[in-house]
């Protein structure tokens, strides 16, 4: 069984600030209501796009990192309108595994009759199918005849009237976004594309090909975050007991349903060494968009579980933050998401135990509320209560 957690209890570290700000901002922690009245957060949900370089489902072949953070995500599905997942190119051979994200859904539909006891917004199985795409075989090609079901589906669900930005974070290679911005730059007008444009929001993991240089050099307006080195805080640095082999096997892997026993307890490395048990370096992208009241996803300068990031003009890349940790102190890109390692754990062993226990057996964060308006303006340097 999980640790069982009652409140949100936040690592004791220290937060090192972009920059004085001269506007505080309330953000209520909107989480999830208590599952006995079954109430849901009143907030607005991200639209999402998952591009995902799934490459397997097992360790031992591929890599099983992409496979784990689909598990995760799925189990905050009731936080997020899923607006796509995409299967995009993986590996040299470009191969393209849509049948793998329906792998983990399956996984996910043995478990859905209880999440919903927990939340009723969990989406249907038959839905998140309905959102799988696929994109083509191929790392760094655009143009024309090179249009796929994924690039054309970003398309559509872009051009939505739903006036809420739609958010893509990219697991693997940017390709079929790059096709799709290729395509409707070439098909409407000069203001229509900016319309287009204004709409999407990316968070990408690296930069894993060629166009991923491409649109950011073209679309120089396009709202774009990069984690280059901050997503690897996921599984280094700060409290590493949290993601071992021992940890997965006993909180994730045993007793948690279909959907924990097809989360691949990982063995493999990076360019640092090995690693072993969590790796998930693709889940800092959905983190960031998590109500949990730390930021918001129109300002990376803030800072939340999917790490904190500046920039000029529309593109982001890493910040560093101060952490102590064991009587040392860290600046680290790292450290803006493994700060919060105790916290965003003790969500996914609670979000677990939802996949097979009752709401009264379960734990559930907590609701606040404020009582005061959500944006105060105040001066530098003035004394605030």
């Amino acid at each position: 069984m999980s640790h069982k957690w009652n409140r949100f209890v936040l690592p004791k570290q220290t937060f090192s600030p972009p920059a004085a700000y001269g506007r505080i901002r309330l953000l209520s922690i909107v989480l999830l209501a208590s599952a006995a009245l079954g109430a849901a957060a009143s907030i607005e949900k991200p639209r999402v796009i998952v591009m995902t370089d799934i490459s397997t489902l097992e360790v031992g072949g591929g890599e099983p990192d992409d496979t784990q953070s689909l598990v995760r995500f799925l189990l905050y599905t009731n936080e997020f309108d899923v607006e796509g997942l995409i299967a995009t190119a993986a590996g040299r051979k470009g191969e393209v595994h849509p049948e793998y994200i329906k792998a983990i859904i399956r996984a996910y539909s043995e478990v859905y009759p209880n999440l919903v006891k927990h939340d009723p917004r969990y989406p249907t199985p038959g839905f998140l199918l309905s959102r799988v795409k696929a994109g083509i075989p191929e790392t760094e090609m655009i143009g024309e005849g090179l249009d796929s079901e994924g690039s054309d589906w970003i398309i559509s669900v872009v051009d939505n009237p739903d006036p809420r930005p739609v958010w893509i974070v990219i697991w693997g290679g940017p390709r079929e976004l790059a096709q799709a911005l290729w395509k409707v730059e070439r098909q409407r007008t000069k203001s229509e594309f900016a319309d287009f444009k204004s709409k999407i929001r990316v968070f990408a993991i690296a930069d894993q090909d060629r166009t991923a240089h491409w649109i950011r050099a073209r679309h120089t307006d396009l709202f774009y975050i990069t984690s280059k080195l901050a997503f690897r805080g996921m599984y280094r640095g700060g409290d590493e007991s949290l993601v071992t082999r021992e940890w997965v096997d006993t909180h994730v892997n045993k007793s948690h349903g279909a959907l924990g026993s097809a989360y691949p307890n990982y063995d493999g490395g990076d360019p640092w060494g090995r690693v072993k048990g969590v790796k998930e370096g693709d889940t800092p992208s959905f983190l960031y968009l998590i109500p949990n009241g730390l930021g918001n996803p129109e300002h990376p300068e803030w800072g939340s579980w999917g790490g904190r990031y500046t920039g000029i003009g529309m593109h982001y890349f890493d910040a560093k933050d101060i952490v102590e940790s064991d009587s040392s102190i860290i600046w680290d890109e790292r450290a803006t998401v493994f700060r919060w390692r105790p916290a965003y754990q003790a969500d996914f062993q609670a979000r677990l135990d939802w996949c097979v226990f009752p709401p009264e057996w379960a734990n559930h964060p907590p609701v606040v509320m404020i009582d005061k308006p959500s944006e105060l303006r105040v001066r530098l340097a003035r004394r605030w209560n």
